[in-house]
């Protein structure tokens, strides 16, 4: 399947809807970059909190 790069507003309804279409590969792919994306959303967070703990001792 080729893959484009195209920037639209979709609601996470219609984000959800084009997931289920996947292929199960394309569609684990998918799951496990999101998580990785969550991640690196949380290190930051994760690092302060590592931080003050560190600190307050």
């Amino acid at each position: 399947m080729p893959v484009i790069q195209v920037e639209a507003q979709v609601s996470a309804e219609q984000l959800l809807k084009a997931v289920e279409q996947m292929q199960a590969q394309e569609f684990e792919v998918f799951v496990t970059q999101v998580l990785l994306l969550r991640a690196q959303r949380e290190a930051p967070r994760l690092s302060s909190c590592l931080v003050s703990i560190t600190f307050e001792n």
